[in-house]
């Protein structure tokens, strides 16, 4: 009777903590999202865009009048700044979402979500896209876009599949070699494309730095949906990779199926972190260093770490991707140099600080 109490006494603190934690940061994402889409060539008020983004909602839309507003400053925040703003927010999301689960699950606190090869993949499609001269896509839908999921969703399959042995078993080593074995060649690939890519040079360049300068509500429409579902299946194996963690030995023991896990939590993640890449090009470091920065606030428990790291990875990437569009106004950096100046240093102090445990171990 008191283990039982004990176990319901801890399922509602974890219950609290995910609810307080996800409420704080909902709050300071809804604030950073009215604040940054004010920010631009075109300065507009922070109240008239609080009041354009509340009219953009379809339920409440003839509640907020903006009869005072310019009209040019509707369009602007409607139909140009909001798209890029939720998109950065989706992105951030499914690569710390992906990240988090990579870092549980490969028990490595280096791993990423491009760890077995999902962002070479991407690359080469999109490469061959453009340098083909590809146009047409699907559902209004750019066929770089398409290409780019298709080429990740691809090379997930191959990678998976190699690592997959007898009854379904996958090896973890022989996953992320495979991942790394494919990706070389997949970036070997791009590079010969690069090479002969001509006037389609640039082009490519830009895409494999990162950038979010065509977003439309299209692409918000396509791949919110993959990344807000494939997140909340995530969350249902937090519980059981909080176990994996632990030694799958004692995972089995315990009765989870630890290969079925794998499966379905590679699956997830590889299709979000390919929704995310194909509209936005390769943004490093997002998935590596989001969950590591909220393991220090929030703890290591997965069933709290995960919410809170993908509402945080969309945050941070929508804060590079500001500062990626006014920084040199009128002139745009690829965020993926702004991610990956912020994420360089953090990542040589993952290094030297496992180099350190390692050593004291």
């Amino acid at each position: 009777m008191r283990e039982n109490k004990t176990q319901i006494s801890k399922f509602r603190t974890i219950n609290k903590k995910i609810v307080t934690y996800s409420v704080i940061a909902i709050t300071i994402l809804f604030l950073i999202i009215i604040i940054v889409s004010s920010l631009g060539s075109a300065r507009i008020p922070v109240f008239q865009t609080y009041k354009l983004a509340l009219n953009g909602i379809p339920l409440i839309r003839n509640l907020v009048d903006i009869s005072d507003i310019n009209p040019n400053f509707k369009i602007i925040i409607q139909d140009v700044r909001l798209p890029r703003v939720f998109l950065a927010v989706l992105v951030g999301m499914a690569l710390s979402a992906s990240g988090v689960m990579y870092q549980g699950l490969f028990r490595n606190p280096m791993a990423d979500p491009y760890i077995i090869g999902i962002s070479s993949g991407a690359s080469l499609a999109a490469t061959i896209s453009i340098v083909a001269g590809f146009s047409t896509g699907i559902g209004g839908v750019s066929a770089i876009i398409v290409s780019a999921f298709t080429g990740a969703l691809a090379v997930s399959f191959i990678v998976f599949n190699i690592s997959r042995g007898k009854g379904g078993y996958i090896s973890v080593l022989t996953l992320i070699l495979s991942g790394i074995a494919i990706g070389s060649l997949c970036s070997a690939g791009t590079s010969f494309l690069m090479m002969i890519g001509g006037e389609d040079l640039h082009r490519v360049i830009f895409w494999i730095m990162g950038s979010l300068t065509t977003s439309q509500w299209i692409h918000v429409k396509i791949i919110g949906p993959v990344i807000i579902v494939g997140c909340i299946g995530l969350f249902l194996y937090t519980k059981d990779l909080n176990i994996v963690t632990l030694g799958e030995k004692r995972a089995r023991q315990l009765g989870i199926n630890t290969e079925l896990m794998k499966n379905i939590i590679i699956i997830i993640t590889s299709f979000i972190v390919a929704a995310a890449v194909s509209v936005s090009g390769i943004i490093g470091f997002i998935g590596l260093v989001v969950p590591h920065m909220m393991r220090i606030v929030v703890g290591p428990d997965n069933r709290v770490l995960l919410p809170v790291s993908a509402l945080s990875g969309g945050i941070l990437l929508l804060l590079a991707d500001t500062f990626a569009r006014t920084a040199m106004s009128p002139r745009e950096i690829p965020v993926g140099i702004i991610t990956a100046l912020l994420g360089s240093p953090f990542f040589i102090y993952l290094l030297r600080k496992t180099k350190k445990d390692r050593t004291v171990a």
